[in-house]
């Protein structure tokens, strides 16, 4: 069984969290911009004509915008904020229970 988080820990759990959101959404934007610089470059030159490049850019842009809400949420502190309430409650009707 885990010790109980001081609230110190737990916002630094919280910090860390966000944190982490936005440095994913910044490494996938880099690789996003770099991917589809690739793809551009070899769409244009082997078949200009026939222009196929934004369907990579769609399909890894979806995933970028899930991300980016993902690290906006985060940084508002929205993200988890369902989750820890009724961490907190079930918590206390735990301490309730076991205490005599």
């Amino acid at each position: 069984m885990t010790e109980p988080t001081t609230p110190d820990d737990e916002a630094m759990e919280r910090a860390q969290k966000r944190v982490k959101a936005v440095k994913d959404f910044w490494s996938f934007l880099g690789i996003y911009l770099l991917v589809n610089a690739i793809v551009i470059t070899v769409n244009l030159l082997t078949s200009s004509d026939a222009l196929w490049f934004y369907w990579v850019s769609l399909g890894m842009g979806i995933p970028l915008v899930i991300t980016a809400v993902n690290a906006l949420m985060a940084s508002w502190g929205r993200a988890s904020t369902w989750e820890e309430r009724k961490l907190r409650q079930y918590y206390e009707q735990e301490r309730r229970r076991s205490s005599p």
